[in-house]
């Protein structure tokens, strides 16, 4: 029986960062877990959702988030993605334990 891949997203400013974002990536997927990433191109984006709605979405939906912030920082979507992740944090503290949701900051 297989077990569940952790899902984590990482968020980030991708420009200036790619070969950083690269090796994270094959890091994370190296170790097996499901990696959910702009700049991989698997955020997915239902109907009638924005790109914004969609890595919001996907904040919630991650067991990890991690939020990367290097100097360039500046995509206003990585601004709500950090703080979609942190008002689930804080509003969803107990629900978060239970579900083994955490969040994880990078500063570079």
């Amino acid at each position: 029986m297989s077990k569940k891949k952790l899902k984590i997203m990482v968020s980030s400013t991708v420009y200036g960062s790619e070969s950083d974002l690269d090796a994270i990536y094959s890091i994370l997927d190296g170790f097996g877990y499901e990696v959910v990433m702009s700049k991989e191109g698997n955020v997915y984006v239902p109907a009638g959702y924005t790109p914004k709605q969609a890595c919001l979405k996907a904040v919630e939906d991650c067991d990890l988030f991690f939020g990367i912030v290097f100097p360039r920082y500046g995509s206003g979507i990585t601004h709500e993605e950090f703080l979609k992740a942190e008002e689930l944090r804080e509003q969803l503290k107990e629900q978060l334990r239970e579900k083994k949701k955490n969040l994880l900051l990078l500063l570079m």
